[in-house]
């Protein structure tokens, strides 16, 4: 019987260092692959989101609902959620599948009263009672919403207030990292974008966040999602009275 002739150190060296390539070309891959899923999912959420919001202003003669309800202090999500295909859980902690992109499902520090998101990261608010990881436009909500008006104090004639008001191309919600925006061309100071550290939501900071390769997904009043470079953030019609810029941006 003739003995079997092992592997040398050299044939093993050169196997291993074959796997490393092909792990080294396949890995890369495979990210971008699950993050392309995580896009897709996003967009997905959105789009519900985005119906929702049109579903409730056709069960309730056209108009839009609070931002936030100061009688109850819930949110957005709230009026919308039984138009959608989820529930909304309530109680200590209000939870909605579909508010929360799965590239940001990381939740803040949930022992403050808030927590700004990120790129990364969904926001919190009241000790993580409500959370997600995404934004409205802050441009549309009820007649009843005086104190977003007074907020802001902005002018009826920039603000969607029924369904009709909309364009196909208003956006509803996108990828963001508070409660809700107001972008505003004169906040924006006609400069290009970027991610601050600190964020004011009261403009477009809410939504230059990193999230899908210097991109956002944005849920149209049109019942579709588009995904946004950065700079492309200021040719959509936010408010009522928009004038469209474009930029080149990248993180």
């Amino acid at each position: 019987m003739t003995k079997r002739k092992a592997f040398t150190l050299v044939e093993l060296l050169v196997v291993i260092s074959i796997i490393a390539m092909l792990l080294a070309v396949l890995l890369p891959t495979l990210g971008k692959a699950r993050e392309q899923a995580r896009i897709v999912v996003c967009s997905s959420n959105l789009r519900q989101l985005g119906n929702g919001l049109i579903l409730y202003a056709f069960g309730n003669s056209s108009k839009l609902p609070l931002y936030v309800d100061p009688s109850t202090g819930y949110y957005w999500m709230s009026p919308i959620a039984p138009y959608l295909a989820t529930n909304l859980k309530k109680g200590t902690e209000v939870s909605l599948g579909v508010a929360m992109c799965p590239s940001a499902s990381k939740l803040p520090d949930c022992t403050t009263v808030q927590s700004y998101g990120g790129s990364k990261m969904a926001w919190q608010m009241n000790y993580g009672q409500w959370k997600s990881s995404y934004a409205n436009n802050g441009w549309w909500f009820s007649d009843l919403d005086t104190a977003a008006m007074s907020d802001f104090g902005r002018a009826g004639k920039y603000v969607y207030r029924k369904y009709e008001d909309f364009v196909p191309e208003t956006p509803l919600f996108g990828d963001g990292l508070w409660i809700t925006g107001w972008p505003d061309a004169k906040t924006s100071g006609g400069s290009p974008p970027t991610e601050p550290s600190t964020v004011s939501y009261s403009g477009f900071e809410t939504f230059w966040i990193d999230r899908h390769g210097s991109a956002i997904n944005v849920a149209l009043a049109a019942g579709n999602v588009k995904k946004y470079n950065i700079g492309e953030l200021w040719s959509i019609p936010w408010c009522k009275v928009w004038t469209a810029k474009t930029y080149k941006v990248r993180f």
